[in-house]
């Protein structure tokens, strides 16, 4: 995990991660319509051209059919891909973070 924090982000490079178990058990913040719907388009159409690009069929499939995860994140293809939308989404993690946790605060 700490290979994958230092290529993180200043901003997340030193966070002390909750465990799993933990953070099962904290509490959840929803933000009901938080994205547009041509935000969720752009999203679905940068993860199949992720999925082409690691050699997965991109065929549709049912929104109940298993997928094999792809981690959008990876080597920056989110932020480089989609930079908006990645601003938007660390913007609310900070905004919620302070308003409930301040573990972003307290990592240094």
């Amino acid at each position: 995990m700490t290979a994958l924090l230092d290529k993180a982000s200043p901003s997340m490079q030193g966070l002390a991660l909750l465990d799993p178990e933990v953070a099962d058990r904290a509490s959840l913040v929803r933000k009901a319509n938080f994205l547009s719907l041509e935000e969720i388009d752009a999203i679905k159409t940068a993860a199949a051209k992720l999925r082409a690009r690691q050699g997965f069929q991109t065929e549709e499939l049912h929104s109940t059919e298993y997928r094999d995860p792809i981690f959008m994140q990876a080597d920056g293809f989110f932020l480089r891909e989609l930079p908006d939308v990645h601003g938007k989404i660390c913007r609310l993690v900070s905004e919620v973070d302070g308003d409930n946790w301040m573990m972003l605060a307290s990592s240094g």
